[in-house]
């Protein structure tokens, strides 16, 4: 009688996660509107002259759609400053916020998901809660489904595979948000991520792709990158290198116990040497810190227990700014500076053959020479007929977003804000080279990415959007500064 009751409560879950009832509130139309353009609007618009990285170029535009159209669909996200976990798959990330949530009560709290198949894996958002626990998902049919439970989130996790194996399903979700009062943080919503894997690692698979992974972590307002193990790997300082240097990071040693049982000073050890490859190639972080949920080694690290604490202390002191705006104008600068360069290519060389033609008494050289002035001339008018159609999409799409995102309170600059941000953002690390130069001191390799640290969370008002004049003046503050207390 057990496992048939067993069988019947998961047939209700699978029943419950296959529900197809897509959301066609006006909000939600419109929105899908947007996601029509980035999928076919774009890519017809400018398939005369496509710049190269088009198909690579949506594909991140797509990405950040899909993270707007969660904020969309469960609206607690807005105003919290999206913390990400990053990391290779299995390294620990569930794990981490499971003892997170565990310190808030004597018992020890198993809500998300570990040792998960990658397949069954679902990018997962953690909020804070005033009352009731409430657990929600969005199915692969982008239908929202309500009223999941704890044991649901283990089902999907990995138990209905355990019983039912080859059958996942985690597979059905896009994905679930949490939130519970166990989560104290309320300006901070942890996105729980796959992780990323290799096509050639068993632990591949499409969640855990590592273009999809980065897309999920360079839109956060802050990264928790995790280490299981005593390195950090190669493929770690590769992809952290392909993160947006911009977002504020730190890294986790997790698990660190592991390390611990080999005493102290190996711990320490261990900590200077991912502090040292970090900075041999050039990636800031704020911080490098172990994690243990054991009370006996947590005495043993305190410092950087309570390092993790006051960070997720900072990071919660504030609302959260909305990214989408700068996510979303990306694509359109991008080829933007494509057909600049390409123009800018293409006239010096009409100029030149010009000048050949005038040089030129051969008649059979002259005829050569104007069939490449047509053949120039023509890609010229096909290029600026591209910008045109490109800033046509822009104007339209940039539209249709303000629309949907005023709707629901979401702050997007306009689009010649953004844009002029965008291209003539202040470049950190040539003004820093300028100012170390004129003091006579060695650059810092780091220092730029430093200095990112340090501008980021600085109130806009006050600041400016990077490009802006008022945020290079701020830049040049913080370099002085700095300057003045390097010996």
């Amino acid at each position: 009688m057990e496992q048939d009751d067993k069988v019947k409560s998961q047939f209700d879950l699978l029943k419950k996660l296959v529900v197809l009832k897509p959301d066609n509130s006006s909000l939600m139309v419109s929105a899908h509107k947007i996601k029509k353009m980035i999928k076919e609007g774009l890519p017809k618009a400018l398939e005369m002259e496509a710049p190269p990285n088009l198909p690579a170029l949506c594909f991140d535009l797509e990405e950040v759609y899909e993270q707007f159209e969660d904020f969309l669909v469960f609206r607690q996200l807005i105003g919290k400053n999206i913390v990400s976990l990053g990391g290779g798959f299995s390294t620990g990330k569930s794990s981490f916020l499971n003892g997170m949530l565990s310190e808030n009560t004597e018992e020890k709290v198993q809500l998300l998901p570990t040792d998960t198949a990658a397949s069954t894996a679902v990018p997962t958002y953690l909020l804070h809660a005033e009352g009731e626990e409430k657990i929600d998902a969005v199915n692969m049919f982008d239908s929202r489904i309500s009223g999941l439970t704890a044991s649901d989130v283990q089902e999907i996790g990995h138990d209905f595979e355990k019983d039912n194996p080859g059958v996942s399903l985690g597979q059905l979700l896009q994905r679930m948000f949490i939130a519970t009062p166990l989560q104290k943080y309320e300006h901070i919503a942890f996105l729980d991520t796959p992780g990323y894997s290799k096509p050639e690692m068993e632990t591949y698979s499409a969640r855990t792709d590592e273009q999809i992974a980065q897309e999920q972590l360079n839109h956060s307002h802050f990264i928790l990158w995790f280490v299981n193990g005593a390195l950090i790997t190669a493929a770690d300082i590769h992809f952290l290198k392909g993160l947006d240097s911009t977002i504020p990071k730190a890294v986790i040693l997790n698990k660190a116990e592991k390390v611990l049982i080999h005493g102290l000073d190996e711990y320490k050890s261990v900590i200077a040497g991912i502090k040292e490859e970090l900075m041999k190639n050039g990636i800031a972080v704020k911080g490098v810190w172990g994690y243990t949920r054991y009370p006996r080694w947590k005495e043993k690290i305190g410092s950087d227990i309570e390092a993790i604490h006051h960070l997720l202390d900072e990071l919660n002191e504030g609302k959260g700014s909305s990214r989408f705006g700068h996510d979303f104008m990306k694509l359109f600068v991008e080829c933007r500076k494509y057909y600049r360069r390409e123009l800018a290519d293409e006239e010096s060389r009409l100029k030149r053959v010009n000048q050949a033609m005038l040089l030129s008494d051969n008649e059979d050289v002259r005829a050569n020479l104007n069939d490449s002035k047509l053949i120039l001339t023509s890609r010229i008018g096909r290029l600026k007929e591209a910008m045109q159609n490109l800033e046509t999409e822009r104007g339209a799409f940039f539209d249709q977003i303000r629309k949907v995102a005023a709707e629901v309170h979401i702050d997007i600059p306009e689009p010649s804000e953004l844009e002029l941000a965008e291209e003539n953002a202040t470049d950190p690390a040539s003004i820093l080279a300028q100012l170390m130069e004129e003091k006579g001191k060695k650059e810092d390799p780091v220092m730029a990415e430093k200095l990112q640290l340090k501008l980021h969370g600085i109130d806009r008002e006050n600041c400016g959007l990077p490009g802006s004049r008022a945020y290079e003046d701020r830049l040049f503050q913080v370099l002085q500064s700095k300057l003045s207390h390097k010996k």
